[in-house]
């Protein structure tokens, strides 16, 4: 999770944004990623509430 640059966040209803705030402090610490927040009004699963994409830079050796 060290790795992690920027972590972009899809929910369908801003209430579920207070509810991932809280998981993602138990994922990440300080300093946190790049973060971006977007509601939309559906994903690609009508059962989904919220869709997370990750990116990451992995150092080379």
């Amino acid at each position: 999770m060290a790795d992690v640059t920027q972590v972009l966040i899809y929910v369908t209803d801003r209430s579920q944004l207070p509810v991932f705030n809280k998981v993602y402090a138990d994922y990440f610490e300080a300093p946190y990623p790049n973060r971006a927040a977007m509601i939309v009004a559906g994903l690609a699963r009508e059962e989904m509430l919220c869709e997370v994409v990750a990116y990451a830079a992995v150092p080379t050796r």
